[in-house]
């Protein structure tokens, strides 16, 4: 049984949020809401063979899930046992649900591990440059906002990278806090402004040395991360752009197809 549906302000200002009210039911061992109709058809663009990614809150109570098909043509929400413990709420109970589309290529890390991300240096670089399909950050960010109380000069080293990945091809900018990512089909690299100078990270597939690199991070043998300290125009060299082209076309997922059978 469901409630009106209405619209909600969303934290993120995305007006794809809706707000409905139902009645968590069950059959056998999972318990579960019945997504309105009104709901369902606005959340449908979404979905991918049936099935449509989320996120929102249940009762207060954040969660990332999958909205499961039914017969006739209808739309469920699994409620979980840990989303139940941490609600309080029973089969019976009248929950309010706000929810928002995620699309396939979003992923929303949970909130506590964004804090954890960000309390520990250097996670977020990591996380970023994971092999996952992201193009979204847990908040929104302005572009200028990394570079806030930064000389001008690390400003302009930026764009001298920008426009350098910019020439490769198309390319999105994921702005943070203190950070600019770089993405195609998944993130490949990106800059951290410092005071003094930038650090130009990128994600190859491949192992290599050079005294140019501040650090290098394996985190599998495909997946190795790599930092350059920029620190003037000329540092954004013909051997910089040279791996970041590489790492570009690791952002487009060139790899995967020069691996498959």
């Amino acid at each position: 049984m469901a409630g009106p549906l209405s619209r909600c302000p969303d934290r993120d200002n995305n007006d794809r949020t809706v707000r409905f009210s139902a009645t968590v039911q069950s059959r056998g061992a999972n318990p579960f809401v019945d997504v309105p109709g009104r709901a369902r058809n606005e959340l449908l663009p979404f979905a991918q063979t049936g099935r449509i990614r989320v996120t929102g809150r249940l009762s207060g109570a954040e969660f990332h899930a999958t909205l499961m098909p039914v017969k006739p043509g209808g739309h469920i929400l699994y409620v979980p046992g840990g989303l139940r413990a941490a609600t309080g709420v029973k089969v019976g109970d009248t929950v309010t649900v706000d929810i928002e589309p995620l699309g396939a290529q979003r992923i929303v890390a949970p909130t506590d591990l964004a804090r954890a991300l960000d309390g520990a240096a250097g996670a977020a670089d990591k996380w970023d440059l994971l092999p996952k399909n992201i193009n979204h950050s847990c908040a929104r960010h302005s572009l200028d906002e990394p570079f806030r109380e930064k000389p001008a000069e690390i400003l302009r080293l930026f764009d001298v990278v920008r426009r350098t990945v910019e020439a490769m091809g198309p390319v999105t900018l994921v702005p943070y806090r203190d950070r600019v990512a770089f993405m195609v089909r998944v993130r490949f690299g990106g800059v951290r402004p410092r005071r003094d100078w930038i650090d130009v990270n990128f994600w190859l597939t491949r192992r290599i040395e050079s005294p140019r690199f501040q650090r290098i991070e394996t985190l599998s043998p495909y997946t190795h991360v790599y930092t350059v300290r920029v620190t003037r125009a000329s540092d954004v060299d013909s051997e910089l752009t040279g791996w970041l082209r590489e790492a570009y076309s690791v952002g487009c997922q060139e790899h995967l197809q020069s691996r498959r059978p």
